[in-house]
């Protein structure tokens, strides 16, 4: 108890460490198809930075549980509750906890309990709690006034209750072992003797659910069936009951935790094992007729005091009946049901209920005929259940919060709906939504256990997935059980057709296997295994899409109306890539360039009916909308994901913990976590996903964030370089980028060795929510030392918008000086710039946003990518946050071929010609060699600078620079005789090979662009192109095309032409 007090205690100091700024990061210009998401958290810091602040991807009221119980009055007169009359008179409340976790007894238990802390806390009443657990939430001196960390045994409780005499007493929340210890202690009369009431649902109700003879004879006086059964006491007596009832029978125990001690026997041998097995661990086993086959669904029913009645939702199994509900797949609400069906089935559970005189929750279990209208009462749970907490989180619906109030007096149309804050907890839920449980295992952590499931529970997790269609949610509830499954997929069997019959952990995985590598139809497997044909189809289209998808066959097959159909069947960018032969960056970049992205959704209880403000939250590609804004900032908490052995509640505890210590400190909290049960679902914004890449990019993403408060410009920037770095397409960026910036660590790393420098108040720019005054830019310092960095160019006109263009310099002789002093020789002028100056604008200002000193030549390469990636990056940034046309793509906004570093038509690096790919692959010592070699070169062709091979890239200036360098040509050729020939020759020959620069026209293969350009200007290729055309601007005499109307008037004045007209319109010679 001291240990976990102090661990509590601490919790704010452990996180004072990381305590941020409380200036926020106004909000970006970006918008959803502009902005590129973070694709990963920062991690493996080497150098001390201060911890950021993330930026939230909603606005929404955070739910906080108070920590100082209010006045119970004023809490009466506040309007919370309105006519609470009849209130049970109790000063002090006993709840029993559930003790240490156990299969079919986990985390859902300190949900339902907390909740009836809180409900207990909000009323003014003193609670004192018994569970030894202290990993639990409940027992972290929060909720509870009083903390007992004893066994759960009635020795100890008596004790208790001796010692602190209490008014009341909960059992509903402590699940099986809290029930067993109520009619225990009633036996005993501990309860009669110390005047302890039983808050909620009475001992008598509790008894008859459970002993199995009383439970039978209580649904008779209904007329509601069950199966025919009989309840024993020994093994004869169950040998005799099975031959009345008839083979195959399954045993039931009473008193027992999932499914303990139940199974199926088939004849008389069997039976006597079983029964002697069961009998070990209750005195009272059920001999029931043995339903195998039949669908299975569940009831969640609500009932106060006052005989007020609801279903707060109905669940349906996956697996049909034979397998435990909580080792079977299971959907809410159901999807098989007819109408008529469904509302019988409701009907039943409210006559049900009212008849054992439930206060508070209960769940009944069904079987109903699949062909027919027959159904049998299973068993009912008087008591919060594992399937409650699945309910409660499905639905929006607070269950034990609200079974807690009615066990205090409260009934049902008193009570606001927690969710909608308009309506009653009267209302019952309409989902708009599917939810999908899962079970998690971990037999494979064991040797010699049977793989086999059956109607006693082995499941040790579940997950909970939601989505707008079967499809959607089940697959996303695959991914999060396992990080190794992609979706809904196959496996290796020895035996399939077994491993369809008899169910095992791997039967999802068997019904892959025969759909996708097996060819089995939906007819065979429904006989095999007795799944619903509706599943099956479901199913089926999975298989479908994913077939479709292989036939594509590769990333540019992928159109947008097959990405969207993926995405609303639940596939994962990394399942398409799988199908498409492709890598999941690369899919994610395709997807995004359609436009395609996640909504948010609310789980709102009633469908949209009415307004709600729930922090359930959960995502889709189902949907035209979101529910909610992202324009806020707070604190991600990422849960610890499905139940295993290893990792359970004791996370549930820390992600708790950590949630209210940063609620204190200000900020809002966003959980993310994939299952139902645990209590760090209460108090914060709760999104439901997969804890993968998915939610890093496509949740976070949301938020159209790209950093938070950081200690300096530097890292800013380089966040927001990462960024863009990691998610521009493979195809449109140099390989080296994902060869050497691997992560952001990496990416700070060659920054450090490369002493980056940013220029003043650009992170202020950046932050700011308008785009910045070409004041801001024309204020850039200039150039004064030989260093290389990224440059801006200010470009004005009277009366237009100035222009801007970004570039980076990296000569090794000049720096960035030669770069900007090119634009005043007027070689190497971007097409961009030139397009201006030739609009009569002129360059006003050359700037520098960040800068490096002249790098040694062992990490010179890597300066020249960090160089282009800031180039690229910072366009990027300063394009979006434009007010007009934000709409830009990475690939677009910065063309980095993936051969060659060169983007914008323009390869502003000077050592390209010096094989700066390969520089790539040599050792510092070789880089030193290497240097010296250029330096000596250079020196000795008395080189001003190394850019004169650039010319012949830029098509614009190609006149210029062949006039201004012919000596040097004549020169060339002069003392190499016929090498220009050889190699034009070769040229040819390889682009014949490859058709490089081919006219399909003319059938002819050119050795460079620019002479198939030219001799796509030609009278004889336009000829033949105007055979087949119909031109506007053609000469009808001379049989030629033009481009437009000028070029054919300068024709008509041609000597040639005249002729021409001339020699057609003279008489035919004789």
């Amino acid at each position: 108890m001291a240990l976990s007090g102090r661990l509590a205690r601490r919790a704010p100091n452990l996180l004072r460490q990381c305590r941020v700024g409380a200036t926020p990061v106004s909000t970006r210009c970006f918008t959803a198809s502009a902005t590129s998401p973070l694709v990963s958290l920062r991690k493996g810091q080497t150098a001390r930075v201060e911890t950021q602040q993330l930026r939230a991807f909603s606005r929404i009221a955070a739910l906080r549980s108070s920590t100082e119980a209010p006045n119970a009055q004023a809490y009466l007169n506040s309007g919370a509750i309105a006519g609470a009359r009849d209130l049970v008179d109790v000063k002090k409340v006993l709840v029993i906890g559930s003790g240490g976790l156990s299969i079919g007894q986990a985390g859902e238990f300190d949900y339902s309990g907390s909740q009836a802390l809180k409900a207990l806390k909000e009323a003014g009443v003193f609670s004192v709690l018994i569970n030894p657990n202290i990993a639990t939430i409940q027992t972290s001196h929060v909720l509870a006034d009083e903390i007992y960390y004893l066994p759960v045994t009635p020795e100890y409780v008596t004790y208790v209750i001796e010692k602190e005499r209490p008014d009341g007493i909960f059992l509903s929340f402590g699940g099986q072992t809290a029930l067993n210890l109520g009619v225990q202690l009633n036996k005993m009369g501990v309860l009669e003797r110390f005047n302890v009431k039983v808050l909620g649902t009475s001992i008598k109700t509790l008894e008859t659910s459970e002993d199995r003879d009383l439970f039978a004879k209580a649904l008779g006086e209904i007329n509601i069936p069950i199966a025919e059964s009989i309840a024993v006491s020994t093994i004869d007596e169950a040998l005799d009951a099975a031959d009345k009832v008839g083979y195959p029978i399954i045993v039931r125990a009473a008193y027992a935790l999932g499914g303990l001690g139940s199974g199926f026997a088939n004849n008389r041998e069997e039976l006597r094992n079983l029964a002697a097995r069961s009998l070990t661990l209750s005195p009272q086993i059920l001999v029931e007729k043995s339903l195998k086959g039949w669908k299975e669904a569940e009831y969640e029913v609500v009932r106060d005091a006052s005989d007020n009645c609801i279903t707060v939702c109905n669940m349906e199994n996956f697996d049909p009946l034979g397998v435990h509900t909580g080792d079977s797949i299971v959907v809410s609400p159901s999807q098989t049901f007819s109408d008529e069906e469904y509302h019988m089935l409701r009907s039943a559970s409210i006559k049900i209920v009212r008849h054992l005189g439930v206060v508070g929750e209960c769940n009944v279990q069904y079987a109903l005929q699949p062909d027919g209208l027959d159904y049998r009462v299973i068993e009912v749970n008087a008591r919060l259940s594992r399937s409650s907490a699945l309910a409660s989180k499905a639905t929006g619906y607070p269950l034990a919060y609200t079974a807690a109030k009615i066990g205090l007096g409260h009934t049902l149309p008193e009570l606001p709906n927690a969710v909608t804050k308009t309506t009653t907890a009267n209302f019952e839920p309409s989902l708009d939504y599917i939810v999908t449980k899962m079970p998690r295992w971990d037999l494979s952590k064991f040797q010699n256990v049977k793989r086999d499931i059956g109607s006693s529970m082995k499941s040790v997790g579940e997950v909970m997935a939601i989505g707008r269609t079967f499809e959607e949610s089940f697959q996303k509830a695959c991914r999060q059980v396992d990080p190794k499954f992609l979706g809904f997929q196959g496996d290796k069997f020895d035996d399939l057709d077994d491993a369809l019959a008899n169910p095992t952990d791997r039967r999802w995985l068997a019904v892959g296997q025969a759909m996708f590598h097996e060819g089995y139809s939906v007819d065979r497997i429904h006989e095999l295994s007795k799944i619903d044909k509706w599943f099956l189809h479901k199913l089926q289209n999975i298989v479908d899409c994913t077939n479709e998808l292989k036939d594509i066959g590769s990333l540019f097959g992928l159109k947008k109306e097959i990405i969207m159909k993926a995405k609303k069947l639940g596939f994962s960018d990394k399942q398409i890539a799988l199908a498409v032969n492709s890598t999941e960056d690369e899919v994610r970049a395709r997807r995004k360039s359609f436009g395609i992205t996640p909504f948010v959704k609310k789980i709102d209880t009633l469908a949209a009916e009415f307004p709600a403000d729930t922090n359930y939250l959960y995502t889709t590609y189902n949907a035209s909308s979101h529910d909610v804004t992202f324009d806020d900032h707070g604190v991600v908490v990422l849960g610890s994901g499905v139940y295993r052995i290893g990792s359970s509640v004791e996370f549930d505890w820390s992600a708790v913990m950590a949630t209210q210590a940063v609620s204190r400190l200000g900020k809002k909290t966003v959980m993310i976590n994939t299952i139902s049960q645990p209590v760090s679902l209460l108090n914060v914004s709760l999104l439901t996903s997969p804890l993968f890449q998915f939610l890093l990019f496509s949740l976070y993403g949301k938020a159209s964030t790209m950093a938070a408060e950081v200690a300096t410009v530097l890292q800013f920037v380089l966040l927001l370089t990462w960024s863009c770095l990691s998610n521009t397409p493979f195809t449109a960026k140099n390989l080296l980028f994902a060869r050497f910036f691997t992560s952001l660590v990496k990416l700070e790393a060659s920054a450090s060795a490369a002493s980056l420098t940013f220029c003043d108040g650009l992170i202020e720019v950046l932050q700011s929510a308008d785009p910045p005054s070409v004041q801001f830019f024309k204020s850039l310092p200039t150039d004064s030392h030989s260093r290389w960095g990224v440059y801006v160019l200010v470009l004005e006109k009277s009366g237009c918008r100035p222009r801007l263009y970004i570039g980076s310099g990296t000569s090794f002789l000049g720096g960035i000086r030669s770069r900007l002093k090119q634009y005043d020789d007027g070689f190497l002028i971007p097409y961009y710039v030139q397009a201006a100056l030739n609009e009569s604008y002129k360059i006003v200002h050359k700037g520098l946003l960040c800068w490096i000193p002249l790098p040694p030549a062992s990490i010179a390469p890597v300066s020249r990518l960090l160089c282009v990636a800031l180039e690229a990056s910072l366009t990027y940034m300063f394009s979006a946050m434009r007010k007009v046309n934000t709409n830009r793509e990475m690939g677009r906004t910065s063309l980095w071929d993936p051969t060659t570093l060169e983007y914008d038509g323009l390869c502003s690096h000077c050592s390209l010609n010096e094989a700066i790919l390969g520089e790539f692959d040599l050792s510092p010592d070789q880089l030193e060699a290497q240097a010296i070699e250029k330096e000596k070169k250079r020196r000795a062709l008395k080189a001003q600078n190394a850019t004169n091979h650039h010319y012949k890239q830029m098509e614009f200036n190609y006149d210029d620079y062949m006039t201004k360098s012919s000596e040097r040509v004549a020169k060339s050729r002069a003392n190499n005789p016929g090498r220009d020939k050889q190699r034009q020759a070769d040229r040819i020959e390889k682009a014949r090979a490859e058709k490089s620069f081919h006219c399909t026209t003319c059938n002819l293969s050119f050795g460079t662009r620019h002479v198939l350009e030219f001799h796509n200007k030609t009278a004889k290729h336009l000829r033949k192109v105007t055979e087949d055309q119909d031109t506007p601007f053609k000469c009808i005499p001379c049989n030629l095309a033009y481009h437009n109307q000028s070029n054919l008037n300068r024709h008509y004045k041609s000597q040639r032409h005249i002729k021409n007209v001339a020699a057609k319109s003279s008489p035919e010679l004789d």
